[in-house]
């Protein structure tokens, strides 16, 4: 049990929560009259960072419930390092592996829009025999 005591707080900052942001209505103009855009945000599931700063593995079914990424929504990684009380944003910037067929997706983050906040690697949980 002492392990695990050791070990969670280490993984744990290691998975961001993803956020997606869908235009659900565009800005419009009608009459003078300016109608703002309308976005639908959800935290749709986590993920795991598997290189610091750079990549997280996740479930494809994550980015649109199963269905093939729309590629106008914007991604988002927010972590809470210590899970403390601030909590932090780094935009996903690319998606070099997507596979529905075994449920796979790798994101690529671009850098935290607060300087200095980091994404470490999950630590490997390395158990020994009894």
């Amino acid at each position: 049990m002492a392990d695990l005591a050791r070990v969670v707080p280490r993984v744990r900052d290691s998975v961001a929560a993803i956020l997606r942001l869908r235009l659900t209505r565009p800005e419009t103009v009608k009459k003078g009259k300016v109608r703002p855009a309308q976005f639908q945000a959800a935290l749709c599931g986590s993920a795991f960072c598997v290189l610091a700063d750079r990549y997280l593995v996740t479930a494809f079914h994550v980015l649109n419930d199963g269905e093939a990424r729309v590629a106008a929504d914007k991604f988002y990684a927010f972590v809470v390092p210590g899970n403390g009380d601030a909590a932090f944003h780094f935009p996903i910037v690319g998606f070099p592996v997507e596979r529905p067929d075994v449920d796979l997706a790798v994101l690529e983050l671009g850098p935290c829009a607060t300087p200095g906040i980091r994404l470490p690697v999950c630590a490997s949980v390395v158990r020994s025999a009894p």
